[in-house]
């Protein structure tokens, strides 16, 4: 089986608030997330489009993400979540499939051009990066009320996933926040990659 390998990552919250002044604080309104739930307003829901959540995958005794459809089912709601805001922001190719440039497009604009260039450069990476992944397991099926099934793709979910990671590990150096945490954390995932495959 493919894993996605992580070498001692240091993994918390942290790494969303060491890039100040960053004009992305989320790249949804929480009145879209709320169109797309069928629920009500979920704050641990909600911030899977702001907050980088991918580690919760990983195995902890090895360190390293499996590339199986179980393993990928535990974030399945924040899926669904995510899918059906790309799709609202019409983010999805003719052929249904995430299309870069609308998301490049979209997450880039009304940003000014220190900002855009990192998040279009982000996106360009993200595609190639999350590609073995969506190969592997590219939607996972996701009970969403008794007995309703939705099966949901793991695209839009890696896509804003690896995008939150690669914009705060690109974040201009006049925009860092200077503490040790930070550097730890900056450091930490600069050598973990875990969108690289093994």
């Amino acid at each position: 089986m493919q894993r996605i390998e992580r070498k001692n990552c240091l993994i918390s919250k942290t790494l969303n608030t060491c890039c100040t002044g960053s004009p992305i604080s989320d790249y949804f309104s929480n009145g879209q997330k709320t169109v797309c739930n069928s629920y009500k307003k979920n704050a641990v829901l909600f911030s899977s489009t702001k907050e980088y959540k991918l580690h919760k995958l990983a195995n902890a005794k090895n360190n390293s993400i499996p590339l199986s459809t179980s393993t990928f089912l535990k974030m399945g709601t924040e899926a669904c979540l995510i899918e059906c805001l790309f799709s609202n922001a019409k983010l999805f190719a003719d052929d249904g499939t995430v299309s870069s440039d609308l998301v490049s497009t979209y997450l880039s604009e009304n940003l000014d051009e220190t900002w855009a260039s990192v998040v279009q450069t982000a996106v360009t990476n993200c595609a190639t990066n999350i590609a073995t992944i969506v190969e592997a397991v590219p939607s996972v099926d996701v009970t969403i009320k008794r007995r309703v099934i939705k099966t949901c793709s793991i695209t839009p979910l890696l896509f804003t996933q690896c995008v939150i990671r690669a914009v705060n590990l690109d974040c201009p150096s006049s925009a860092q926040k200077n503490t040790t945490a930070c550097k730890n954390v900056l450091e930490s995932f600069t050598t973990c990659d875990p969108f690289a495959t093994s």
